[in-house]
């Protein structure tokens, strides 16, 4: 009943099996319904056919492997050429075109609004957590996310400095922290030769005691590229002068931003040396020192306490008047000492007031004095109700028709105004007729009453809601071309 075993295929010329046993004959159901006795089959013969049954059933379980692991390499011959498919469409992505200088300008982009985040690992300071939390180190590190991407990301990515400037670093100082080579150190250095000759901006946040003998080795290796310092945003427990030496250079530092801690003036002897010093935010310091600190200062947010008074400063001393001030006052109390400075901003073109309590009148009075201020910006989140200096007189003092006879009306370059008001006694119709009065969009008749166009108005209430109705001719202004803003705890 066996015959040849194997055939080849028409197709692929590979053997075929053939089976043994013909297990479509009718032969076999004849006989079983038909004969019966003991001498009907040999013993021998069903031996025989039993055994060629079970070398057929081995011979289809071979088939069967082989067909199996036929299909599993066909199925994995498509995922590949799926994936094939894939990155030759990927050759006609519109990101390809695009040039590495392009390229660079997105990747600086990119990284601008995420510091490189390098925070000491494993942590030392065991009585405080570091400020961050990190799941996932690389997604707190774009320039590097970037240059793991491809191998043109790499070239490119490498060769832009100023995607490694940016740096934010959090370290502990104890006794425990590291002073030899660790991979949090080594990330460090690798940042640092990889942004080459180009500035940092440093964001640095020092945990623990002041005590320690040494520095820690990742704040050596920043102190060591000082010269390069652009900016620098420095927070934590510790004092900032216990980890920078007197007479250290920073011949391009242009901006510093102290956490708010009470910092006086000695400490902040270090950065003498620190000619391009033009932007401070700082916590209290009377004005003196801070020229001290920076002759060419342009741009001051200062933080100041009711328990202290900002010293008077000599005009003789005054090198270069502010530009930019930004005031605020915690734990509100009294009238700032600040305005009693008021020549020293004579030329201030962006003043912000926040939680500062001062009177209407004197807040009219050192306005008239700023012939050149183009941004006011006043929050009274935190002042008492009883000494809010947003009222009807100040908003009424702002209404160019209502300076009519006077030859000097106030601020008469404002552009944009930004208030934040907590309270509910606001008046509206007040504020809507100063910003009406303040819309010239006819240049000639703006040069004759010598006042420019208002540009931008943005006025928030905390503690009640907008009257849209009331509002309404103020949109009217907002399709013609000024930005207005008006929100309050609806929006919340």
């Amino acid at each position: 009943m066996s015959a040849e075993r194997k055939n080849l295929c028409s197709l692929c010329k590979k053997s075929v099996l053939i089976p043994r046993i013909d297990i479509d004959s009718s032969d076999l159901y004849t006989r079983l319904r038909s004969e019966s006795g003991p001498s009907v089959f040999e013993r021998q013969d069903i031996e025989d056919l039993l055994l060629l049954c079970d070398r057929d059933d081995d011979d289809y379980e071979i088939e069967l492997a082989h067909l199996k692991s036929r299909i599993l390499f066909i199925g994995q011959q498509q995922n590949r050429l799926a994936y094939h498919k894939e990155k030759l469409r990927s050759l006609s992505s519109p990101i390809r075109k695009l040039p590495n200088e392009i390229l660079r300008l997105i990747f600086d982009y990119a990284c601008q609004s995420e510091s490189n985040l390098l925070q000491e690992f494993p942590w030392s300071l065991e009585s405080e957590d570091p400020p961050t939390t990190v799941s996932s180190p690389i997604t707190f590190l774009p320039a590097l996310s970037i240059s793991a991407t491809c191998s043109r990301w790499r070239t490119v990515a490498t060769s832009t400095p100023s995607l490694w400037s940016r740096l934010k670093l959090e370290i502990s100082s104890c006794r425990n922290s590291p002073k030899s080579a660790t991979g949090f150190t080594d990330a460090l250095e690798l940042y640092l030769r990889r942004s080459k000759e180009c500035s940092l901006d440093i964001d640095l946040y020092v945990a623990g005691d002041d005590d320690s003998d040494d520095s820690p080795l990742a704040l050596t290796l920043l102190i060591q590229q000082s010269i390069r310092w652009k900016s620098l945003q420095f927070g934590g427990s510790s004092f900032i002068d216990s980890h920078i030496r007197q007479g250290t250079e920073f011949p391009l530092l242009e901006r510093i931003e102290i956490e708010p801690q009470f910092e006086d003036g000695e400490r902040l002897s270090i950065f003498q040396n620190a000619p391009m010093l033009s932007q401070v935010n700082i916590d209290y310091l009377g004005l003196d020192k801070i020229i001290d600190l920076s002759p060419n200062l342009t741009s001051l947010t200062l933080w100041e306490h009711l328990d202290y008074r900002t010293d008077l400063v000599s005009p003789a001393r005054i090198v270069n008047p502010l530009s930019d001030l930004t005031i605020h006052v915690r734990n509100a109390g009294t009238g700032s000492g600040l305005l009693e400075q008021i020549s020293f901003f004579l030329h201030a073109s962006i003043i912000s007031f926040h939680g500062i309590c001062i009177s209407h009148p004197d807040l009219i009075s050192s306005l008239y004095l700023m012939p050149l201020l183009q941004e006011l910006i006043i929050s009274n989140g935190s002042v008492p109700e009883d000494r809010n200096p947003i009222t009807t007189e100040f908003i009424a003092s702002l209404d160019i028709s209502r300076q009519h006879k006077s030859r000097f009306p106030l601020v008469p370059r404002l552009r944009r105004i930004f208030l934040k008001f907590k309270g509910i006694n606001f008046d509206d119709a007040a504020f809507i007729s100063m910003v009406s009065s303040r819309w010239i969009p006819d240049s000639d008749y703006a040069a004759k009453i010598n006042v420019y166009c208002l540009r931008s108005v943005v006025l928030k209430f905390l503690s009640r809601k907008v009257d849209e109705t009331v509002y309404k001719p103020l949109r009217y202004f907002d399709r013609m071309g000024m930005m207005v803003v008006v929100t309050g705890t609806e929006d919340e």
